[in-house]
């Protein structure tokens, strides 16, 4: 419990209220707090905050909006505006209070992915286009970091006070989508592609094939042993999440985990890493491939697996989330965009899931990612080098604001494959960076 104990004045109250202050006050700023109606009990308070004016003497957040006080999902009127140097939402220039924006609403509209729950045109995938968010401009800037530390310097001064802030933090992740190129693929699948590479003329790939096959050449997605030395003496283990598709398809190309060789890999990971479920891409639509992934990875590990990430980054509110609660997964890192980087929540640290149509908190943890390899190459064609340089920028920004970064690599283009040179070596000086920072 923390030594500083905040008393928040609110005409009303609601659990989304209560789902920001626990966030902010509690997670992020490590306060305690007690949420009153009592504006005597308020205004005697060493450290008083409200939520819309009540006196002069008191802390002041902008309530410009009734968000907070509805149930269920309706249409909002929203533009972001710059404020002070911040990109904010629901700001009323003309307020008296000190913060001139409603950031309870604002962050309780960006965490709860609010936008998400209205109606959108999807994508080819099914998933919610980066381009349709009130975020698109800002999303490789943590705006909602960026309140927070704002308003951390805010309050301090009010109140002459330090509250602690927690330095910037580095979680590497994988995605294992397709351990390997070629290998343990079974004949059938072997002798089709390669039918199709020699329909194709590609002679080049399929004497590849023939050489990797043979024991004559490292298979170009291995990049395991490159992966598992870049952290052996890491204090923060990395996440490993594995495809295990029980049913191969166009977009689950992984071998079985039942195979002897998955099976071995899986335990390799597991030694120097947390494992986590990568559910296939129909598990969305079917919830029972879900429940039997994660059964067999279990079986594998013979431990529970807690952790997932959806493969092609396939989430809908809310029933993805709602999905992985009822499977017993306690932590997503699913919070990103496939097709562009940044944040797709506003922030860098992670928080508890909130179903808008039960209004309700689940009892998973969201964890944001902001940089995946495969979003930099296929998605917005940048080399290797340009697109850490972009993850640079963004590493900047988090460091000002005492943020997490979150990464998503995989084995396949850290690998010898050719049409990913260049991306081994920069993930390997973007690493020994980040260790001397």
């Amino acid at each position: 419990m923390s030594a500083i104990h905040v008393t928040v004045w609110s005409q009303r109250d609601s659990p989304r209220l209560r789902y920001v202050l626990d966030w902010l006050l509690g997670e992020r700023l490590g306060l305690s707090y007690t949420l009153t109606n009592q504006e005597q009990e308020t205004i005697r308070a060493s450290h008083a905050l409200s939520y819309g004016w009540l006196n002069e003497t008191v802390v002041s957040v902008h309530s410009g909006t009734s968000l907070l006080w509805e149930e269920g999902v309706q249409v909002h009127g929203l533009k972001g505006v710059e404020w002070q140097g911040l990109f904010t939402l629901f700001l009323e220039t003309q307020s008296r209070c000190d913060i001139a924006f409603d950031l309870f609403a604002g962050i309780f509209y960006l965490l709860s992915r609010y936008e998400e729950y209205l109606p959108f045109a999807s994508d080819k995938h099914g998933r919610y286009p980066a381009q349709q968010s009130i975020l698109y401009e800002q999303l490789e800037r943590p705006v909602v970091d960026e309140w927070v530390e704002a308003f951390r310097a805010f309050l301090e001064q009010a109140w002459q006070i330090q509250i602690p802030r927690k330095p910037f933090s580095f979680q590497p992740s994988y995605d294992i989508d397709i351990a390997w190129s070629y290998r343990f693929k079974g004949w059938k699948r072997m002798l089709g592609a390669a039918s199709r590479e020699l329909l194709q003329g590609n002679g080049g790939s399929l004497k590849q094939r023939w050489r990797v096959c043979r024991g004559r050449e490292k298979d170009p997605y291995d990049s395991f042993a490159f992966i598992l030395g870049q952290h052996m003496m890491d204090k923060q283990q990395p996440l490993y999440f594995v495809l295990a598709a029980l049913q191969v398809s166009a977009f689950d190309k992984n071998i079985s985990p039942l195979h002897p060789r998955m099976s071995g890999l899986i335990h390799s990971l597991a030694t120097g890493g947390r494992l986590g479920l990568h559910p296939s891409y129909y598990s969305n639509k079917y919830p029972q491939r879900l429940l039997a992934e994660k059964a067999s990875l279990e079986r594998i590990l013979q431990q529970p697996v807690l952790l997932s990430r959806q493969h092609f980054i396939r989430l809908r509110f809310p029933g993805t989330y709602r999905a992985l609660t009822e499977a017993g997964i306690e932590e997503d890192f699913s919070m990103g965009y496939s097709t562009h980087f940044g944040f797709r929540a506003g922030t860098s640290h992670s928080f508890l899931a909130y179903d808008l149509k039960a209004e309700q908190c689940l009892l998973l943890r969201v964890h944001p990612f902001c940089f995946m390899d495969s979003t930099g190459r296929f998605d917005l064609g940048l080399t290797g080098e340009e697109a850490f340089s972009r993850l640079r920028l963004m590493v900047e920004r988090l460091k000002l604001c005492g943020g997490k970064l979150i990464t998503v690599l995989h084995n396949y283009s850290l690998g010898t494959d050719a049409a990913w040179a260049g991306w081994q070596s920069e993930y390997e000086q973007f690493l020994a960076s980040i260790r001397q920072a």
